[in-house]
């Protein structure tokens, strides 16, 4: 759902609301909960000529999931309704506008096969959950900011924000109300410097997941005194198991999200 289509805050949360399971039934009270506001309050505000207070309509953009330019606008368009005098409201308007054409010059701006700059690599690898809801994109039932959330348990708003830099890099896309896999690629160098803050927050990630560790996950650590033959056999072995997985994914349907990690390196 396109926020900037909308001229009215509230014709764009009604739209929102509907969209969901069951035409948005108990979707309000949701809302209600998570402004801490009664329902009445809320039923009077989308029903009537009250309007959400500036701070409950961040609190609401929050609870939606919008990124920071949704957000903006969200806010400004609360902002519009809420002006006393033609004066400010005029101001609003204007700025409303402004909002509109930075999201039309962000669609512009949709690269195709080009390498992230030093600054978007930086941004990509500073987080796990970067590449985690890019590959997520790949897997059905995984295409709306809501189930990536809930399936990685992250903030609304931090998924819209990622997911807004992805498809501005060519990393996701978005089809038909749906985010998928981009046709655009990610390669660090072997000497790159944020090969170290990529693997950290992945590693970070691996440590998170022992507390809660199932009989499908594998957490192994090795400590032992080899032979340099037998060191150069296993590092050997390992790589070729990297590649020969490296070659078998892009062949078939992606089901699971997972992270292998493998560090071998003498004390």
């Amino acid at each position: 759902m396109n926020i900037f289509e909308f001229k009215n805050y509230k014709e764009f949360v009604d739209s929102w609301v509907k969209s969901k399971p069951k035409v948005g039934h108990g979707q309000y009270k949701k809302i209600a909960d998570a402004l801490g506001m009664s329902t009445v309050m809320i039923s009077q505000v989308f029903s009537s000529d009250r309007h959400l207070s500036v701070e409950h309509a961040y609190e609401l953009a929050e609870y939606l999931g919008l990124n920071d330019l949704e957000k903006e606008y969200f806010l400004a368009l609360v902002q519009y309704e809420r002006a006393g005098s033609f004066k400010l409201q005029n101001h609003f308007k204007n700025l409303i506008k402004q909002i509109i054409l930075k999201s039309k010059d962000l669609k512009k701006l949709l690269p195709q096969d080009m390498e992230l700059t030093e600054a978007e690599k930086a941004t990509f690898h500073s987080n796990w959950y970067y590449s985690a809801i890019r590959l997520l994109t790949s897997i059905e039932g995984y295409k709306s900011i809501d189930q990536i959330a809930e399936r990685l348990q992250l903030n609304k708003s931090i998924v819209s924000n990622v997911i807004q830099f992805l498809i501005q890099h060519g990393l996701c896309e978005e089809k038909n109300g749906e985010y998928r896999l981009g046709p655009n690629r990610t390669h660090l160098e072997a000497d790159s410097p944020y090969i170290k803050t990529r693997q950290m927050s992945w590693r970070v990630k691996g440590f998170e997941r022992m507390d809660n560790k199932s009989s499908e996950q594998l957490f192994l650590t090795a400590p032992m005194s080899i032979s340099n033959d037998q060191y150069e056999k296993l590092r050997a072995k390992i790589s070729e198991v990297m590649a020969e997985l490296s070659k078998s994914v892009v062949k078939e349907k992606p089901e699971k999200l997972i992270c292998f990690n493998v560090d071998l390196f003498e004390v």
